[in-house]
């Protein structure tokens, strides 16, 4: 008689998608926080020049003797020729430690499932492994800090919000194009602003709103900086980390685009 041999299952490490919050390190979880400090590895998201901005945001709660930090370069840029291989190869790393056994936190920036690069690797990973547990751990939004520093309610009633990066269609030829869209909806959030601020701050002069918007960069740290005289930033270097909040007092809520 053959001994009853049970088949051998692998142990997979856990995958947290955690959000760091804004900028200031106070804006994080407890759960983010105790996530942090025990996950064996962490990674973060890195831009082409191998530097982290949520780095700085939990460095004090990281112990590089105990912990191991990858830094996964995603270029932040169109070209998917050069982003998919970037994003395959950061994959790849995490999935070596998951499949090691060991729990991996992905931290970004804001929120892991609101334009973040969190999105691609989930992905890629469920894609590979679907057995490799994964937990989301919310974090504070660029979006909902950047309304509290201005003290701008986003929304009441029934009102409607449309969240859009800034690069959307300028062109008023084009179907769904920012005209649209910053007349159909009562508030309007574009994000990372800087690349086409002067090209926007005419759009929303033109439609009359520029007086109903505010700027908005680096909310929650001691760099951030809040206006609302956006024409006075006409023709002006602007950081990466800024956005634009607009209120139309004479959106119609129930119009389609």
């Amino acid at each position: 008689m053959k001994p009853d041999i049970q088949p051998q299952h692998q142990e997979y490490g856990k995958l947290y998608g955690v959000g760091a919050g804004p900028g200031a390190p106070d804006l994080l979880t407890l759960r983010a926080e105790r996530v942090l400090r025990t996950c064996p590895v962490i990674c973060l998201p890195a831009g082409a020049s191998g530097k982290s901005y949520v780095e700085n945001i939990i460095e004090k709660l990281v112990d590089r003797s105990q912990q191991e930090v990858l830094l996964l370069q995603f270029p932040m840029q169109r070209d998917l020729a050069r982003a998919i291989p970037a994003r395959e190869l950061a994959a790849s790393r995490v999935l070596d430690r998951l499949q090691a056994g060991h729990d991996v936190a992905f931290v970004t920036e804001g929120d892991p499932l609101l334009y973040s690069t969190f999105g691609y690797l989930l992905e890629r990973v469920r894609g590979h492994s679907p057995q490799i547990p994964v937990e989301v751990i919310p974090g504070v939004s660029s979006i909902t800090a950047a309304a509290a520093s201005a003290c701008l309610p986003l929304a009441a009633w029934n009102e409607r919000i449309a969240i859009l990066p800034a690069v959307y269609s300028l062109d008023r030829s084009e179907p769904g194009n920012l005209h649209m869209v910053l007349q159909a909806f009562d508030t309007v959030v574009l994000l990372k602003v800087n690349s086409v601020f002067d090209a926007l701050l005419r759009v929303l002069e033109e439609l009359d709103l520029a007086q109903h918007a505010v700027f908005v960069r680096r909310c929650s740290t001691d760099l951030e900086e809040v206006v609302f005289d956006l024409a006075s930033l006409r023709k002006q270097t602007l950081d990466y980390f800024s956005l634009v909040i607009v209120r139309n007092p004479h959106a119609i809520s129930n119009r389609c685009i």
